[in-house]
């Protein structure tokens, strides 16, 4: 399983420059990221992996698609993405965040074809973690602002599933923070049941660059155990225990109608601190 973003092929790159400059077209820039994203697709489902993510290649950051497409919203300067050699634009919200177009439904129209037969992930920030790395100059509360951050998340992810998104991705690796309470823990398994319990796709939990403390683990609830798999299920939770870390975490979340959650557990990640 692949967790979203691909590295940047030198292609891309110039092109992305390039663009920027004024030097090629923006349809000639897309068809470079178009092409990429296909070799991408390819290179997974060729490793038989079930789901596939076309590579976000020409995302800047996790939040910069996002905040492009939202009102009340824009970007400062750059900070060090959790201690990595990668830097994202720190996202400043002066009120809630108001949708004024949505990231994912053309982006599948662009991708999905190129999947088949493999369902296409759609990959979004998580709300705990969005409104943790932003500034927040609304004057609303760090707990409204991350709620108006999960209820845009939420629209987006349902737009994402009516485009035909195979499942919805959250990533959250602000929750492997070792600073992060319990308290903090509790508010992410809130919003992002704001976003989850709408939807009918699998929907998963992605943590990675550190394992979460003890405390903060436990306020993420079970493994959901599709009718009929119980063994299986017990199985993949004692994997899980005895491997002391969780990466992909099924979302069980609110009750809701709908295909039963796949597990997804006990996957290693991808990157450390």
């Amino acid at each position: 399983m692949v967790l979203g973003g691909y590295p940047r092929a030198r292609e891309v790159r110039h092109a992305l420059r390039d663009v920027e400059r004024g030097d090629i077209s923006y349809h000639e820039s897309a068809w470079r990221v178009l092409s990429a994203g296909a070799g991408i697709i390819g290179a997974q489902e060729a490793a038989g992996m079930k789901f596939v993510v076309d590579g976000m290649v020409d995302w800047h950051d996790i939040f910069r698609p996002f905040v492009t497409a939202w009102r009340n919203v824009s970007v400062d300067g750059l900070l060090r993405y959790f201690d990595n050699n990668f830097f994202y634009r720190v996202p400043v919200f002066n009120d809630r965040p108001d949708p004024s177009d949505f990231v994912w439904p053309p982006r599948l129209r662009s991708f999905l074809h190129l999947a088949e037969p493999s369902p296409l992930k759609a990959v979004i920030p998580g709300p705990f973690t969005f409104v943790t790395l932003s500034k927040n100059s609304s004057g609303l509360s760090r707990e409204d602002l991350a709620e108006g951050i999960a209820s845009a998340l939420a629209v987006e992810a349902q737009r994402a599933e009516a485009a035909g998104a195979g499942a919805i991705q959250i990533d959250e690796p602000a929750l492997s923070d070792q600073e992060v309470t319990e308290d903090d823990a509790r508010l992410a398994v809130e919003l992002i049941n704001v976003i989850t319990s709408q939807l009918k796709v699998p929907t998963m939990l992605a943590i990675y660059f550190d394992v979460p403390r003890a405390e903060v683990y436990r306020e993420l609830p079970p493994l959901h155990e599709p009718r009929g798999q119980g063994q299986g299920s017990s199985r993949l939770r004692q994997a899980v225990r005895r491997a002391g870390r969780q990466v992909l975490h099924d979302w069980g979340g609110l009750p809701r109608a709908g295909p039963e959650l796949r597990s997804l557990a006990g996957a290693a990640p991808a990157l450390k601190r």
